[in-house]
Formats: structure tokens, C-alpha cells, sequence
């Protein structure tokens, strides 16, 4: 009986062993893909983050067409908001500003553009479901003196140079931090290449820093 007893103990603290020197072999973002994915039940565990194996995709009425978008965070900035990123650019290509003006975000064509026009092409139901997320941008000029960092908060908006893999120099808010989609897929600027759908030319996308 004893000696099935330290048997049992021996296998009990090998296994332990071993599920030690995977996890610090294996990176710890990559641990869970240890065991099978699980059917989601909600948007958030479709998140690349949690799993990517189940595809990271859902798809979104745009003016009653169906449109993909990749579920890239379960947590944004800390905010416990899901992310979603259109899959393809919208049309047209868009200036961030006219003219000479002040490029600064809170006035940019793109972002006027999306919480004025661009959430009218979603349902009232998706429209009303959308959580405010609070950002960090570059202050305006009338603002600059009061301090590196202006707080807007927005249903729609793009991503960061932060999001997208790019430290240095940028205007960091609070629990800013990469994307690990982003992370995965390699530099910076080969990220930032989109397509628009069904055409192959890529182009490049803007940025809110």
C-alpha cells in the first residue's frame, strides 16, 4: 500500500514538474494553446488574445451588409471594452485633415467621419451596445500647456502607434500597451498595410498618435 502511495506521489509531482518546464519553455501567452480550444460563448473569448485558434473574426452589419471584423483584445487599455478592427479600409481614402490645419486628432477628418457618418451604417441595437472608450491623444494647440496628454472618449477611433508595436517617442495614457496581434504579426510598418476588399493594392492607415 505504501509503495502505491509514493508511486501515486512520484507521478503526481512529475506531472507538476512538467507542467512547470513547459510553462517556462513555452511563452507564457502561449500556454493555453496547450490544451483544445473551447466552443466561445461570448465576443470576448473570441479575442485574439484569449484564443486565436478560434479565429479572432465576427461579422457586422454595415448598411445590412455583412462586414468582418478581427476581435483583436478581450481587455482594451484596461477599460474591460472588447477591440474590434475592420478588416478592410474603408472607401474613400481619406485625408487626417484639411489643408494647413492643426493635426491634431480630436478634429481630424477620420474622426469626425466615424462618430458622425460611419456609425450610422450600424444598426441602433450594435449602435447602443458600443461602449464609450476613454483615450489618450496629443493635446490641442489651446490645450498643449496643460499637460502631454488630452482625455477624449469615443465609441469609434483608431488605434495607436502604441497598439501597433511602436514605443518610442509616443504619447503614452496610462495602461497603454501593445497589441499582442500586433506583436505577433512582426515590424511596425508592415502592420500598417491594409487593403481595401477585394483589391490587392495595400495601403497604409492612420493612426490616432
Amino acid at each position: 500500500m505504501k509503495s502505491r502511495k509514493k508511486l501515486v506521489l512520484f507521478l503526481g509531482l512529475s506531472l507538476v514538474q512538467i507542467l512547470i518546464a513547459v510553462f517556462i519553455v513555452v511563452k507564457r501567452e502561449d500556454f493555453i494553446y496547450i490544451f483544445p480550444a473551447k466552443e466561445p460563448q461570448t465576443l470576448r473569448e473570441l479575442a485574439y488574445d484569449k484564443d486565436r485558434r478560434l479565429g479572432y473574426t465576427v461579422h457586422i452589419k454595415e448598411n445590412g451588409k455583412l462586414v468582418p471584423y478581427l476581435v483583436l483584445t478581450k481587455n482594451y487599455i484596461d477599460q474591460g471594452n472588447v477591440l474590434l478592427l475592420r478588416k478592410h479600409l474603408v472607401e474613400p481614402p481619406m485625408s487626417f485633415r484639411d489643408g494647413w490645419e492643426e493635426a491634431y486628432y480630436g478634429h481630424s477628418i477620420p474622426d469626425a467621419f466615424m462618430h458622425k457618418d460611419f456609425i450610422k451604417r450600424l444598426s441602433k441595437d450594435v449602435q447602443e451596445n458600443i461602449p464609450l472608450t476613454e483615450l489618450g491623444i496629443k493635446p490641442s494647440a489651446k490645450n498643449a500647456g496643460m499637460g502631454h496628454i488630452e482625455k477624449i472618449k469615443r465609441k469609434l477611433f483608431l488605434l495607436s502607434d502604441i497598439d501597433v508595436g511602436n514605443y518610442k517617442g509616443r504619447v503614452r495614457f496610462e495602461d497603454d500597451r501593445n497589441l499582442l496581434y500586433f506583436k505577433r504579426k512582426g515590424g511596425v510598418k508592415e502592420d500598417r498595410l491594409a487593403y481595401l476588399d477585394g483589391d490587392s493594392i495595400p495601403y497604409s492607415w492612420w493612426l490616432r498618435t
